[in-house]
């Protein structure tokens, strides 16, 4: 089976300019002409992984390119398109064929912005193209949406929009080149070793506070046991109630960084015993 580390960036209409989004998302590339299609080497990098795409683009139809090896790559595919147009709808349309022989994992509808109230003659309402992609599983994404207010700026989790949605959508395929990154605390394991074959002069102190902290860990451990256990009647609840309160007196023995230390080795190991991903312990500490 092909690798599939491609993205295909279609322009259907000449007032839409492909290599300014290609551009916009992955800044200065190098590109490839090959025929019909132009190719840039996109190298993204979150905090997870990190893996280099194939973007074409192309200004070519599907008819023009179905015969190009290069298709078979490709896992994202984004038509950017004039809603003023329905001409350029039509080009749009005219891409299910490839949808349906490849069936890439991300498909982005991609425009502008929609004409408002009776300009919509000879184009597309917006209305009409969130039909079509919710019956062929596309995402509609506006270029020119913005967020609504500040309010919604300051929120944690508040929708992307634009090209910053349509980077967070292909970021977050499953590359079959992905690597993946080293989670932050084997990284901080990496860092603390290197410095111990450097001879830091501050390493001492650190490794007499690392080896407290997990001198006191192993007794800590029966945490898991009484959350474990097939109590109906209280009793785990009761000695892991025994075991926090031992922990916190432990705790309060230990330097300052130790201690913040400690704790955050204690809540991991909480949460893992409950069933928790380690990973996704790590998210929420980070938030």
């Amino acid at each position: 089976m092909a690798s599939r580390n491609g993205v295909l960036l279609v322009q259907c209409s000449d007032l839409v300019d492909i290599q300014k989004l290609a551009a916009d998302l992955c800044g200065v590339v190098c590109v490839r002409e090959q025929h019909l299609i132009q190719r840039l080497t996109w190298k993204i990098s979150n905090k997870y992984y990190e893996a280099d795409l194939d973007l074409m683009t192309t200004k070519g139809t599907w008819q023009d390119l179905k015969l190009q090896d290069e298709l078979k790559c490709v896992d994202g595919l984004v038509l950017a398109f004039d809603p003023t147009e329905g001409q350029s709808f039509d080009l749009v349309k005219l891409w299910l064929g490839f949808v349906d022989e490849h069936q890439p994992a991300i498909l982005l509808l991609v425009c502008s912005t929609f004409p408002s109230g009776d300009d919509v003659a000879g184009g597309v309402s917006r209305q009409a193209a969130l039909e079509w992609c919710i019956e062929h599983s596309f995402e509609l994404v506006e270029l020119s949406a913005e967020i609504e207010n500040e309010d919604q700026q300051e929120e944690c989790f508040v929708e992307k929009v634009g090209v910053a949605r349509i980077s967070e959508a292909l970021q977050t395929n499953m590359w079959s080149n992905m690597r993946r990154k080293a989670p932050p605390q084997e990284n901080a394991a990496a860092a603390v070793a290197s410095k111990s074959e450097e001879g830091d002069s501050s390493q001492p102190e650190h490794t007499s506070s690392q080896r407290r902290v997990d001198a006191l860990l192993p007794e800590d451990l029966p945490i898991n046991a009484a959350l474990s256990d097939d109590d109906p009647g209280g009793e785990s609840f009761e000695k892991l109630f025994e075991a926090m309160m031992e922990m916190k007196e432990k705790a309060a023995s230990l330097p300052e960084e130790a201690r913040k230390e400690y704790a955050e080795k204690v809540a991991l190991s909480f949460w893992q015993a409950l069933g928790g991903d380690e990973l996704e312990s790590d998210e929420e500490a980070e938030q």
